[in-house]
């Protein structure tokens, strides 16, 4: 029996959305978010939790532990489960892989904390004191730039790859900004800020394009298409509220949906990912159940395992 460690996340590999799962257990299996199949899983050391990532040319997966037992950053072939890369004492809580796969940006909050630039190819790393790093902030359209959010007060930072740089930047808000989205089809991004006000701005200008006050807004997600963005409203007391979903490009309200779930990332066309495994039809309103069933996860890795035993 497996334990599901609160944790999925999306991918895009060669265009197609994939959905990564990590166990309590240690391992990471990636499922096919069209087809639900199983398309390869990987034990691990200890469980990751939600510092894990596949590159974007699907060939390998980055997992970094907070424990103090094992408190190292890897990198794995996925196709021979080798390990080809490794940075002891890192202790990274969340990560990702920038969409060229030749850096892993994670935070670390043990050790000495920060944000941290990890070169795969030659080991060479990267300090960046102050930032918000994934799982708040954003990768341009263009894959070559990602934007993060200061820590405290407003403003962010700009951080571009070919060449590597490090720029301050000004936000159109003067509240602190909590998260970034970028658009998946055209150049733009979002703010949620601390004031639960979602600013869509221009990547180039960074003029305002449109802003839109979300009562007690906690957390956004753009659909795959762009053409949505759901934005995740609290309760007062803890605990969500519901869904309330706007218009990719003016932020109009064009639907509210009574959902109590987080819509974390986006998946092909108008739909998103609930932190449940739950899939969301931004356009239509309807949730199906998506990955969320734990047992489907059972019988589908426990099936795996006995075809890899054979």
């Amino acid at each position: 029996m497996i334990t599901l460690a609160g944790t999925l996340k999306v991918f895009v590999v060669d265009d197609e959305y994939l959905i990564g799962a990590s166990f309590a257990e240690g391992r990471v299996a990636v499922v096919s978010s069209a087809r639900k199949m199983l398309l390869t899983q990987l034990e691990l050391p200890a469980g990751c939790r939600y510092a894990f990532g596949i590159s974007s040319d699907g060939r390998h997966l980055a997992a970094g532990y907070q424990y103090v037992q094992l408190s190292s950053l890897q990198v794995w072939d996925l196709s021979s489960g080798a390990l080809v890369a490794e940075r002891p004492k890192s202790y990274p809580f969340a990560l990702d892989f920038e969409p060229r796969a030749r850096y892993i940006i994670y935070d670390a909050i043990y050790g000495t904390p920060g944000t941290y630039f990890y070169e795969v190819s030659s080991h060479k790393v990267e300090k960046l004191r102050g930032a918000c790093g994934p799982p708040n902030a954003a990768f341009t359209r263009d894959g070559q730039t990602m934007l993060m959010p200061r820590k405290r007060g407003a403003g962010g930072f700009r951080v571009t790859f070919q060449p590597f740089g490090i720029a301050e930047i000004s936000l159109p808000t003067k509240k602190p900004a909590w998260l970034l989205r970028a658009s998946p089809c055209t150049d733009t991004f979002l703010i949620l800020d601390s004031g639960a006000t979602v600013s869509n701005v221009d990547v180039s200008s960074g003029e305002l394009v449109w802003k839109r006050k979300v009562p007690e807004a906690g957390w956004l997600s753009y659909s795959g298409d762009g053409r949505f963005v759901a934005v995740t409203e609290h309760r007062s007391n803890g605990g969500v509220k519901r869904l309330v979903v706007l218009e990719g490009r003016s932020g109009e309200i064009i639907r509210i949906i009574e959902l109590a779930e987080r819509a974390s990332d986006p998946l092909a066309g108008p739909k998103v990912l609930c932190l449940s495994g739950r899939f969301v039809n931004l356009e239509t309103g309807e949730v199906e159940p998506g990955v969320s069933d734990l047992d489907w996860w059972n019988s589908l890795l426990c099936e795996q395992r006995g075809e890899d035993e054979a």
